[in-house]
C-alpha cells in the first residue's frame, strides 16, 4: 500500500540517509527520542509476512523480523519497547511466538490486522487471545488486511482510497467480532487497541451493536452485558485518521482513545488544530513507516480532561499498551462518544 518512493508514504523531511521513513535509528535517535524527550517508544513492523499464505514461511519469517527488531533496535536503547508480530493464519506458531518473546518485558504487546482469513473473534483464534491474556499483553489491532478477501463487501476496488475508506468498516467488523462470539467474556483480564482505525465510525456502530443485542441476545446468551459497555471497559483506540469535521471537539468520555498521528505519511487536514493540541498536552506521539512508532513524551504535564481540540495530523499511531506497560505511558484522554452510545 505504501511504496517507499510515494509522497503518500513519507514525509520528505522525515526520510532518513537510507530514504526509509523510520526505518533508521540514529535518525529515530535524533529526531524522535532526544528531540520530544521520549520515555518510551514502541515499535510496530507491519510486515507482509503475517499474512503469507504458507504457514511454514510465515512463522520462520515473523520470528526473524522479531528478532531483528530486538537486536536492531531494542539493544540499541533502552527508551524503546516493541510489538509481538505473529502469523496468525497458524494459531498454534503465533501463540509459540508470543511464548518465545513473552518473557522479554520489552515486547510489550502483539501485534494482528484487522482483516484476515477469518473474523478475529473465531474460536480458532481463542489460543492467541490465551496466550496474550496470560502474560499480561494487549492486542494490538492496525489497519490492514492479509487480502485474502477484498477489503469491501462488494469486491475489489480500483485505487488505494478505496482500501483506505474500507479500513473503518473491517475495524467495524472485527469489534463486532470479538464481542459477539465472546472473546472478551472468556478472556476477563484482555485489552485491546485498535490503531489507525478513524474514530466517527463508534458511535455508528455503538448504537447498531446496541440495538440489535437488545433484540437477538438468545441468540448469544453469553454476552451479557450491553456490546458499549464492554467496549467502553475493553477497548481503546486511536484518533489517527481522524474522520471528522474540522474544528470537532472532545473530551473525557469512558471510551477513551489514544492520541495518535500517522507519522512519517503526511496529513494536511487540521494541521493547525494538531499544533495548538500538542501545546496544550504537552506531549508528542509519532509513529515511523517501518517500523512504526508510537512515543510517549517523558515529563508531560498532564493534559486537562474538559475539552482539547483533535487534531488528526499529528504526526503518530499511538497505543496505550495496557497491564505491565501503562506506567510507562501518559495519561489518557477520552473521545466523546458517551451522547451518541447513551
Amino acid at each position: 500500500s505504501y511504496p517507499p518512493n510515494s509522497p503518500l508514504s513519507c514525509r520528505p523531511d522525515w526520510r532518513g540517509e537510507n530514504g526509509l521513513g523510520g526505518g533508521d535509528y540514529a535518525f529515530v535517535h535524533e529526531r524522535l527520542l532526544e528531540k520530544f524527550g521520549c520515555k518510551r517508544v514502541i515499535l510496530n513492523v507491519l510486515h507482509g509476512a503475517i499474512s503469507l499464505f504458507n504457514e511454514d514461511l510465515s512463522s520462520v519469517i515473523v520470528s526473524a523480523v522479531n528478532d531483528w527488531v530486538a537486536k536492531e533496535w531494542l539493544d540499541r536503547d533502552p527508551r524503546l519497547r516493541a510489538s509481538i508480530a505473529v502469523p496468525i493464519h497458524s494459531p498454534a506458531d503465533a501463540v509459540a511466538e508470543i511464548e518465545r518473546l513473552a518473557g522479554d518485558k520489552r515486547f510489550v504487546q502483539v501485534l494482528l490486522f484487522a482483516m484476515a482469513e477469518i473474523p478475529l473473534g473465531k474460536r480458532q483464534n481463542w489460543p492467541v487471545y490465551e496466550a496474550a491474556a496470560r502474560h499480561g499483553l494487549p492486542i494490538g489491532i492496525h489497519a490492514g488486511s492479509s487480502f485474502r478477501h477484498p477489503p469491501s463487501a462488494l469486491g475489489w476496488g480500483s485505487f488505494y482510497i478505496e482500501d483506505y475508506v474500507s479500513q473503518s468498516p473491517g475495524f467495524s467488523g472485527a469489534l463486532n467480532s470479538l464481542v459477539t462470539e465472546g472473546v472478551f467474556q472468556k478472556y476477563r483480564d484482555l485489552k485491546v487497541v485498535l490503531m489507525e482505525t478513524g474514530v466517527t465510525w463508534l458511535p455508528a456502530h455503538f448504537w447498531r451493536i446496541n440495538k440489535t443485542w437488545r433484540g437477538v441476545r438468545a441468540e448469544i446468551p453469553w454476552v451479557k452485558r450491553a456490546p458499549k459497555d464492554i467496549v467502553r471497559e475493553r477497548i481503546r483506540l486511536t484518533i489517527q485518521p481522524f474522520d471528522g469535521p474540522q474544528g470537532a471537539r472532545r473530551g473525557q468520555s469512558e471510551a477513551q482513545d489514544r492520541d495518535a498521528t500517522d507519522l512519517p505519511r503526511r496529513r494536511r487536514e487540521h494541521e493547525a488544530e494538531g499544533r495548538e493540541r500538542r501545546e496544550r498536552a504537552g506531549r508528542e506521539e509519532v509513529s515511523g513507516g517501518k517500523p512504526k512508532f508510537t512515543v510517549i513524551q517523558g515529563g508531560a504535564p498532564k493534559p486537562s480532561p474538559p475539552t482539547v481540540p483533535i487534531a488528526p495530523a499529528i504526526p503518530v499511531l499511538a497505543l496505550k499498551a495496557l497491564g505491565r506497560a501503562s506506567p510507562m505511558l501518559t495519561e489518557e484522554v477520552g473521545v466523546s462518544f458517551a451522547q451518541a452510545a447513551s
